[in-house]
């Protein structure tokens, strides 16, 4: 058993992209309004076309966890099984392979523990919103 820091686990790899272009106008686009509170399931799902995206978003695939961080009393998190956009809202997470899964991540970010952590990180005036530096901090134990 160890102690770790989510940052040595996992990271976000995805840079922030134009859905105006042209390569990504016909991939799925997924915001925290399509993902269902705490069942990590899909809904109303269109392309960035569809949605006459304009702002900046992230890229996601299959071997990603994606994460809200708007309202983390919401556990708004689902695993990647295609790849698409997501928004500048949520975290697109790579596990690191030789460290552990997608569904470990997955997991781990939908447990009580890890939603009153960042929900204590992110009170703030307006909107609560779980800020990247707290998210990587979050400090647990597993046996690999």
């Amino acid at each position: 058993m160890g102690g770790e820091k989510l940052d040595e686990v996992c990271e976000i790899t995805s840079k922030l992209i134009d859905p105006k272009e042209a390569q990504y106008q016909g991939l799925i686009h997924i915001g925290a309004g399509n993902i269902i509170s705490e069942k990590g399931t899909l809904i109303d799902l269109k392309t960035a076309k569809e949605e006459n995206l304009i702002s900046g978003k992230f890229l996601f695939d299959e071997s990603m966890v994606l994460y809200s961080k708007i309202r983390p009393y919401l556990m708004k998190i689902v695993k990647c099984e295609f790849k698409g956009l997501c928004s500048a809202d949520i975290y697109p997470l790579v596990p690191y392979k030789n460290e552990l899964t997608q569904s470990f991540l997955y997991h781990l970010l939908s447990s009580h523990h890890f939603t009153e952590y960042a929900i204590e990180g992110s009170q703030r005036a307006g909107m609560p919103k779980v800020n990247r530096k707290h998210l990587f901090e979050y400090s647990f134990f597993y046996q690999q």
